[in-house]
């Protein structure tokens, strides 16, 4: 295949840029973009590259820039002798980059445990691979960010975890609870921590006792114990201790937890106070008797939700027709934030006289390619755009779209993955820089097209 076609120099650098990405393109190319003085996002690229010869990340490992030399770091096929060599480097984040590789030799992270750089000793502290002696040293650090990459390791060992289950900072003493290796005798220990935040947070463990729930449930904060009520792990005997909470809120939210007993879910709806009844309307549990009694609540809003619970259909799909038909468009649009919609509600929207709509469509991530295809021909230029962005969109109705009128529609089929070869070859060729760019750096583009124009333009 020959190429002739003049090439801007913006479009040369997306080219050597697209090459330089490409996990295909083979060493020579590479070899020869790392010589590129120009730009040298291009040569970091390129010491990322799992196909960069060894001698090629030698000579890279010792690039002006630090960015490049950071991806020779990176690339997981880097000797351990650059590696070691990069963490002797002046610049403090190229010391620390190290620090986060797992390539690190274990003598190289020792050493970098002394650094200066705080930079650099939270990396060490995170790294999986740093020894214990060292972690139990930095656990002591005297920066708390230090500390906390500590209490983060998840080779941490218990014994470290406990001490800095003791920390001065809140939020070494958070991260400790966040550790899934933190035995179950110190999470109980925090569940009497003077921070609420502290005592609050371990309600997100898959661990948590029933022991450790029932003391949180008791808590002096109505935080907590609103939080124990949401627990999906709360046990019934603790729901109907909390359903006699001082709290509005911590009343609400056991109202609101799936397993509330139905007794207690009938009590909380003669509550008198009216947010403790508007929530128990909105359990599905509720019984229909105790919800048409809620539709002649004193409380209007009450009311008007189990009114509104009560005519909502049992088939889905008729719920969403009659959404899709409703005056307010936002309640309309806002059926677009569901998942599995049917075809049918997806070709009412389609339709909609809102154009806010029938654009929501065209991004929707499950919208029918006939759907789309509908919208391609579409007036407003911002939903053509759209169509042409969505990855459902069908060859044929890409390949109508690649004609369209409009650059930022034809851009959008240059970015798509399923935009036909022959239309992205085309586009790459285009007089226009913002299309070509954007063809270039299609994944899709065959390598071979890449390096044959890349040689042309040398």
């Amino acid at each position: 295949m020959v190429i002739c076609v003049a090439v801007s120099a913006q479009s040369q650098s997306s080219i050597r840029d697209a090459l330089s990405r490409n996990p295909n393109t083979p060493a020579e190319v590479l070899s020869e973009l790392a010589k590129d003085n120009s730009d040298w996002m291009i040569r970091a690229n390129v010491a990322y590259h799992p196909n960069t010869p060894v001698n090629i990340l030698e000579k890279l490992a010792r690039d002006d820039y630090h960015w490049v030399r950071q991806s020779v770091v990176r690339n997981p096929n880097t000797p351990i002798d650059i590696v070691k060599e990069l963490a002797k480097d002046d610049n403090f984040r190229m010391r620390a980059e190290v620090a986060w590789s797992l390539n690190a030799p274990i003598e190289t992270l020792i050493k970098l445990s002394n650094d200066n750089s705080e930079l650099v000793r939270l990396a060490v502290a995170y790294n999986q691979n740093t020894p214990t002696e060292i972690l139990k040293k930095l656990a002591k650090d005297g920066n708390l960010r230090v500390r906390r990459n500590i209490a983060r390791n998840l080779n941490t060992p218990t014994k470290i975890l406990k001490e800095l289950a003791k920390d001065s900072d809140i939020l070494v003493r958070l991260v400790v609870i966040n550790n899934p290796n933190t035995p179950i005798e110190t999470i109980r220990k925090l569940a009497k921590d003077s921070d609420r935040n502290v005592r609050s947070s371990m309600l997100h463990r898959e661990d948590i006792t029933l022991e450790i729930l029932n003391l949180l449930a008791k808590d002096s904060e109505y935080h907590i114990r609103r939080k124990v009520a949401w627990c999906s792990r709360a046990p019934k005997e603790t729901l109907i201790k909390l359903s006699k909470d001082n709290s509005e809120y911590v009343r609400s939210a056991v109202a609101n937890n799936q397993n509330t007993p139905i007794k207690t879910l009938n009590e909380l709806a003669k509550d008198h106070n009216a947010r403790v009844r508007f929530s128990a309307a909105l359990s599905p549990n509720l019984p229909i008797e105790t919800l048409k009694q809620l539709a002649n609540d004193a409380d209007y809003y009450v009311r008007e939700i189990a009114t509104f619970v009560i005519e909502i259909p049992n088939d889905f799909s008729e719920y969403l027709r009659l959404l899709a038909n409703n005056d307010d468009y936002r309640e309309r649009q806002g059926i677009l934030s569901y998942c599995n919609i049917p075809t049918e509600i997806f070709e009412i929207l389609a339709n909609d006289e809102h154009y806010r709509i029938r654009k929501r469509v065209a991004l929707h991530q499950n919208a029918p390619t006939e759907v789309l295809e509908q919208l391609a021909r579409d007036n407003e230029r911002e939903i053509r755009t759209w169509v042409a962005a969505n990855e459902n969109t069908s060859v044929n109705t890409l390949k109508l779209l690649a004609e369209d009128e409009e650059m930022c529609v034809r851009i959008f089929v240059a970015e798509n993955p399923n935009t036909p070869v022959e239309i992205l070859i085309r586009f790459a060729k285009d007089s226009d820089e913002r299309i070509s760019k954007a063809a270039i750096w299609n994944p899709t583009i065959p390598l071979e097209f890449l390096i044959e124009l890349w040689r042309q333009t040398k």
